[in-house]
């Protein structure tokens, strides 16, 4: 073996590498070489799964892989529970603690853990209306996103207005982050176009999501004290924001009407433009980065309530991103993926109002 002579017809390498081999009678040699390569072989097996934490309907993935990196996960078999599945899949139907494990070729894996729970908070849709007075189309957003929302009530609304009386602050930023070419435009969960459909929002709202909100707050004068709350079913790993507006309701200014002329919608014969229209849900400040502020991944886990309380006064005054009445004021916080920016859950509140988890 590699011109050092060996004892018997057998060898074992001590390393991984091309061995070459010949056999000699007395000093000649009556064989020919042959090469043999030598690879380190596998000890050992392990289990992961796709999520620590899933829904009950919902389906988790279990991966099995050797020491040496190798996918076995379509030739290994899967136990849980104790008992063989088919496949790398499960699907569970009950809500409870489970246990997982492989074995290939004789080697069993080490035990993975994951649980399964019932959802517990009810799914919520944010829908951000980019809109402005002098905008003649916006009032179509406006009396669909009205019909959409009084359909049903887990849709909640916010008007960003870049105009002159209601200007948002972010107005312009925000149109740049998702895409805003045109108004009105709505955005459901920050960056999805809404197609102006109940049925696509319903859709959003039938998803199941794992994490809810709940808002409580006290006013004193102007000043507010706001508690919002983040309870989670499931574990997040991605990074995770917390946005919080107050937004005002009752804000009345002329409103530009292309539908003056259009029976069939509720607009008709209202003027062009609409004088003193009522605007409402108007985004007036965020009392966190309009992006989010980030949720602490040590409080991000199955189980967790993340809290955070906060001290501040209602930007009181007559600018165009004032409140103008702080007693038709009311908060929406919701929660989004630091990647992608869209929000997961949401919530709507009034000021005094304990709206705890639902």
């Amino acid at each position: 073996v590699n011109d050092t002579e060996i004892t018997g017809d057998s060898y074992d390498p001590t390393t991984p590498g091309d061995y070459e081999i010949y056999a000699k009678v007395g000093d000649i040699i009556v064989s020919p070489t042959i090469t043999a390569t030598a690879t380190i072989g596998y000890s050992a097996l392990s289990v992961s799964v796709s999520n620590p934490t899933i829904f009950t309907s919902q389906t988790v993935t279990f991966t099995a892989q050797d020491n040496l990196g190798r996918d076995l996960s379509n030739t290994a078999t899967f136990y849980l529970d104790g008992s063989a599945i088919t496949g790398n899949t499960y699907t569970a139907n009950t809500a409870g603690d489970f246990e997982v494990y492989a074995i290939y070729d004789a080697i069993q894996s080490n035990t993975e853990n994951f649980s399964a729970v019932t959802p517990s908070y009810t799914t919520k849709v944010l829908v951000e209306d980019y809109t402005g007075t002098w905008c003649g189309y916006c009032p179509r957003l406006w009396w669909k996103l009205e019909d959409a929302v009084a359909q049903n009530a887990n849709i909640i609304p916010a008007a960003i207005h870049d105009d002159t009386p209601m200007l948002y602050e972010y107005a312009n930023s925000m149109e740049s982050t998702f895409g805003i070419s045109g108004f009105p435009t709505g955005k459901f969960n920050r960056i999805n176009t809404w197609d102006e459909s109940q049925g696509q929002l319903n859709d959003a709202q039938a998803e199941l999501v794992g994490l809810g909100l709940g808002i409580n707050s006290t006013r004193t004068g102007n000043d507010l004290e706001i508690t919002v709350k983040v309870g989670f079913d499931l574990t997040y790993t991605e990074e995770l924001k917390l946005v919080l507006y107050v937004v005002e309701d009752g804000l009345h200014y002329d409103q530009t009407n292309y539908y003056n002329d259009d029976s069939s919608t509720p607009v008709y014969q209202l003027g062009n433009p609409i004088p003193n229209f009522e605007h409402n849900n108007v985004v007036r400040k965020a009392f966190t980065d309009v992006y989010g502020d980030v949720i602490p991944s040590s409080e991000t886990e199955a189980g967790d309530i993340y809290t955070r309380t906060f001290n501040v006064a209602i930007p009181v005054g007559t600018g165009t991103s004032d409140v103008h009445n702080p007693d038709n004021i009311h908060l929406i916080a919701f929660v989004v993926k630091g990647s992608s920016k869209e929000a997961i859950n949401v919530q709507k509140a009034d000021i005094g109002v304990n709206q705890d988890f639902d």
